[in-house]
């Protein structure tokens, strides 16, 4: 029974007994989550313009150094399953297409050419020119040699070909020598060359080494040789050196050579590294946090680390030499401390040990503990701080030892050891006074409420929230401060002690405080980014660095360093949240929301030169600008893009690029989101735009002259246009005078022309009413007289007969009268109104006679015929009608009227027996008709033909 209690109480010490396996990796990956198409990645490859073009399976995927875009079949290439991807420096991309072949993709036209189908996999080189070269096989092992020129991407040639079953050498290309080396096979029994057809006569040579296989060789370098199995290093004036990788053929073996290492991958044993001897000197594996082995591509990149395609893991970037990155399956880290180089940190419920120096074995540690809030480290005793108090803990050897436990509601953030004492803070308690020996706590209430994190100082310690500030509290004074004090913000994340100066991090940048105040702050204005200060410290050599939410800062005289090529987060949804620096090592340890990384700063390869800018194009209103350096504008344009190369396309690492357009603001801007910069409508003037960068490793380049354009002045801000002004003016003003006087005139001659024209309306009526009322009225007289003398002379039936004819003169005479009258009294008349008048005045005088008459229309009735138009008409008709009854001898009258869109035809035919032109009395009725006519400005014509056709014609 004591047996089992003592097996009980030694299980209940013993928190974990068991080292669990932690992740440790070398790599940072970019997935579909990212961006990427898919994480099935084939090949990788860079443009002359800096941007990064990845093959995968469900497209070819571009970085421009923010985003990625992807190109498929929908935007016009022949499949989706891009397995190589070969830039060649011409604004063209070689494109092999699973199942369709060799596409040659020109990136400005977005064209796409295609060039041959099942080329071999193994194979391809690219000369100076950007021009192809691949080789296919044909049945019977007939292996051809082609290129293809990238300004004919659809005409292949032949370089040569040869039966492979009969070559006793192997064939290895130098495409930009032009030039077949024969290497001879290690199992050759006869010396003779490979019968081989050499379309092109290029320059043939024979090496003086032998190889495993009879297969086309790939040649990398002059000293360096792979087949599908092996690796060749020729050095000159010793034996070659081959290292067998694989014991049978290997169709996805490839290498690179980084100056004296070489590289070799086949799709399934990982990353191996070998040596100029030969040997293998790095293995890189599962192990090392490849997603698998499965991996596909390595490019190198700018600053000496590498992209890697794998398939099905992404897209990787390796992190520099001696950097590592730790997984806490995505759980933040809540605190970190150390002991030498042995390190601590807190994820979850889990404590992690390891060694900064090789952090390739961790143990890991189950805890009881629930909402873990921080880790603090005093000598062998590990304080484990929660929302429920703190635990001490103690490994030994392989095993977690609790020692205390000390239970405290308001939940404790963080422990530390000032002189003989502890201290604890607290969420809600303020600062706690934890006396070991007697297990009681006392509380000083002259401290902020709420303490977020403790920290010790040469002489007392500091405790601070996100909210208040920052107290420093000495044994016998405590001292405040705040953004009134000078901190740039209230939200203080971490306080170190350097010297006599207290660095404090906050919110919005860091401060230095000393003497009594705050001395000097540093914030984004002074080249810090990020959302908030996380760590300072300065380093073993006295360099002073911050870290942020998002990137590690190195301060170089006034300014900071963002060296965004130390990884210090797992992507754009994690975040730096703690942070140790080793001065012994040199070295950070960083605990993110997601991961742990180790950063050895002796280790950090610097570039030491930021690349210019450049902008790859101008565009103006759509259209692009031809001299983009030195242009004009027109005043009433629209929009100005700029277009930038990418710096670094690596979307591992940011490189900055900062421009100002000298002219409407001295102020550097970053440019964000876009490699496009816009101006709408700017003012006239003279403008510059001027642009520097800040590579990856934060160095600064100097500021350039990109282009200098003007925008045109409007045309009333012109000389030109104040002269053309000016004359106009005064010749408006004398215009104005001028009309001024026309107007006067022109009244006075209206007035004039009114009295005329009064005097010819008189004349015309006067005339009119002489024609025919007093033609009718001497009539009257005459035949009053006839009658007097009829009934003088006894002569009652003749009286009476001329009674009966001046009643009917009369009744005419009166008909005469009102059609004046109706002619005269308005402005004008409707052409219906003016049919009714006609209709009527023919039905008076041609039924009596019994003449059957008929008058027909075609056109519009609403158009309008002046007075004058109206009178001189129905004149015109009521004496042709006159003639018909006197002189045709007719039985039958037709009147048609015609109305065109701007003209009114009137045509009066009879079928009576016509007249004689010569006669004079006709003769003076058609020219009373024809002076009518011209009169009205109209037109009058006669036609003799089965009667009389009499036409008139105005114009409306």
């Amino acid at each position: 029974m004591l047996k089992f209690i003592a097996f009980t109480i030694l299980l209940l010490l013993k928190i974990c007994t068991t080292v669990l396996a932690q992740q440790v990796s070398v790599f940072q990956s970019i997935t579909t989550k990212d961006g990427l198409p898919s994480n099935y990645i084939f090949d990788i490859s860079q443009d002359e313009n800096g941007f990064l073009w990845i093959g995968t399976d469900k497209g070819l995927a571009k970085y421009d150094g923010f985003r990625w875009q992807v190109f498929t079949m929908e935007n016009g290439l022949p499949g989706n399953y891009i397995k190589t991807v070969l830039c060649n420096g011409k604004n063209g991309i070689w494109l092999g297409i699973a199942s369709k072949g060799i596409y040659y993709y020109q990136i400005a036209t977005g064209k796409i050419s295609f060039s041959a189908g099942s080329p071999s996999d193994f194979e391809y080189q690219l000369n100076k020119d950007g021009d192809l070269f691949f080789y296919t096989i044909r049945p019977n092992d007939i292996k051809t040699g082609n290129y293809v020129k990238a300004s004919e991407p659809d005409k292949v040639q032949q370089i040569f070909s040869y039966n492979n079953a009969l070559a006793d050498y192997s064939i290895s290309v130098d495409f930009e020598k032009q030039q077949l080396e024969f290497i001879k096979n290690s199992n050759a029994k006869k010396s003779n060359l490979p019968f081989l057809e050499n379309y092109l006569h290029w320059k043939t040579d024979t090496l003086n080494f032998t190889v495993n296989s009879s297969d086309l060789i790939r040649k990398k370098t002059d000293n360096f040789y792979h087949n599908n199995n092996s690796i060749y290093l020729v050095k000159p004036g010793s034996p070659i050196v081959q290292t067998q990788l694989y014991s049978e053929h290997n169709s996805y073996f490839h290498t690179l050579q980084n100056g004296t290492e070489y590289y070799c991958w086949n799709e399934v044993n990982g990353i191996e590294v070998f040596n100029r001897d030969g040997n293998k000197i790095k293995h890189y594996s599962e192990k090392d946090g490849l997603p698998n082995p499965m991996v596909t591509d390595v490019f190198p990149t700018k600053n000496g680390n590498f992209l890697i395609g794998t398939l099905g893991g992404g897209l990787l970037y390796k992190l520099p030499n001696g950097s590592a990155k730790i997984s806490t399956n995505d759980k933040p880290v809540r605190g970190l401390a150390q002991n030498a180089n042995k390190i601590f940190a807190v994820a979850d419920n889990k404590l992690l040990q390891f060694n900064s120096t090789n952090p390739d074995s961790i143990t890991s540690f189950l805890l009881p503990d629930k909402s873990i809030q921080g880790l603090n480290l005093w000598g062998e005793d590990i304080f484990i701080s929660s929302l429920f108090g703190f635990s001490v803990y103690q490994v030994k050897g392989k095993q977690l030892i609790k020692k205390e436990e000390q239970k405290i509601g308001a939940g404790i953030s963080s422990v530390i050891q000032y002189e003989l004492n502890f201290y604890a803070g607290s969420y809600g308690n303020h600062i706690l006074k934890y006396d070991i020996k007697n297990h009681t706590v006392t509380e000083n209430f002259n401290t902020i409420p709420v303490i977020e994190k403790l920290q010790t100082l040469k002489n007392g310690y500091v405790g601070y929230n996100y909210e208040d500030g920052l107290q420093i509290i000495h044994p016998n004074k405590i001292i405040t401060l705040t953004v009134k004090d000078g901190l740039p913000a209230n939200a203080v994340y971490h306080v170190h002690e350097y010297r006599d100066t207290i660095w404090i991090s906050t919110a919005k940048g860091v401060a230095a405080y000393t003497n009594g105040k705050v001395v000097k702050t540093y914030t984004v204005s002074d080249g810090l980014k990020g959302n908030h200060c996380v760590y300072s410290f300065h380093d073993n050599k006295g360099s002073y660095w911050v870290l942020t939410d998002r990137y590690l800062h190195e301060k170089v005289g006034q300014k900071f360093n963002t060296l965004t090529s130390l990884s210090v987060t797992d992507g754009k949804d994690d975040a730096a949240v703690s942070c140790l620096y080793n001065p012994n090592t040199n070295s950070l340890v960083i605990g993110s929301s997601k991961k742990i990384f180790l950063i050895p700063l002796d280790n950090i390869q610097r570039n030491e030169t930021a690349t210019l800018p450049k902008i790859s194009a101008v565009f103006a209103d759509g259209l692009k600008v031809t001299d983009s350096f030195a242009f004009h504008l027109p005043s009433n344009y629209q929009n100005l893009s700029f277009s930038f190369q990418p710096v670094d396309a690596n979307p591992f690492v940011k490189s900055f690029i900062y421009y100002k357009l000298e002219g409407m603001d001295d102020q550097y801007k970053e440019l964000k989101d876009s490699l496009q910069i816009s101006f709408s409508k700017l003012r006239s003037g003279r403008y510059r735009l001027f642009a520097k960068t800040i590579n990856a490793n934060g160095i600064e380049s100097e500021s350039i002259l990109l282009s200098e354009f003007k925008v045109d002045a409007p045309y009333w801000q012109k000389a030109w246009f104040f002269v053309i002004c000016s004359i106009g003016a005064a010749m408006a003003l004398f215009a104005v005078y001028y009309s001024l006087q026309k107007r006067k005139e022109k009244k006075i001659r209206e007035a004039r022309l009114l009295e005329e024209s009064l005097a010819t309306e008189r004349e015309r009526i006067s005339k009119d009413l002489h024609d025919h009322l007093g033609t009718s009225l001497v009539t009257m007289i005459a035949q009053t007289d006839n009658i007097e003398a009829r009934l003088l002379n006894h002569q009652p039936e003749e009286a009476l007969e001329k009674v009966k004819q001046l009643s009917d003169q009369s009744r005419e005479t009166v008909n005469v009268l009102r059609e004046t009258i109706w002619a005269v009294q308005e402005n004008s008349h409707t052409i219906e109104e003016f049919e009714l008048r006609v209709r009527s005045f023919l039905q008076r005088v041609l039924a009596p006679k019994n003449i059957a008459w008929e008058l027909n229309r075609n056109g519009t009735t609403d158009k309008k015929l002046s007075a004058n138009q109206s009178l001189q008409l129905f004149r015109v008709i009521q004496e042709a009608t006159q003639n018909i009854i006197k002189h045709a001898n007719a039985s039958q009258v037709q009147c048609s009227f015609h109305v065109h869109q701007n003209e009114l035809e009137i045509l009066l035919q009879d079928d009576g027996k016509g007249f004689d032109l010569q006669n004079n009395n006709q003769g003076n009725g058609i020219k009373n008709m024809q002076q009518r006519m011209e009169q009205i400005g109209g037109s009058f014509s006669t036609k003799n033909k089965n009667g009389t056709t009499i036409g008139l014609t105005i114009k409306l």
